[in-house]
């Protein structure tokens, strides 16, 4: 991903539109009812995600491809620690 010329930001977009897409389904057959107890803990925590995800995606855009494939793949080994 070293020469993408595609903007953090857009990337980060696009990711979330999808997955917001790809839950909709799910949301409107369930209809869950939603309620925030601590909203300044959530969009706290909200922040933090996205400056995570803002991170993330700005490392491996400066790595070979090569290396963002094996860092991909090694994730569910991460996920179980």
């Amino acid at each position: 991903m070293k020469f993408t010329s595609t903007n953090t930001i857009d990337t980060l977009f696009l990711r979330h539109i999808f997955a917001n897409l790809a839950l909709l389904p799910l949301l409107i057959h369930t209809r869950p009812k939603i309620t925030i107890l601590r909203v300044k803990n959530h969009f706290l925590r909200a922040v933090m995600f996205g400056l995570g995800m803002l991170c993330y995606i700005n490392a491996l855009k400066q790595l070979p491809l090569a290396s963002v494939v094996a860092i991909n793949f090694s994730i569910p080994l991460w996920v179980v620690l």
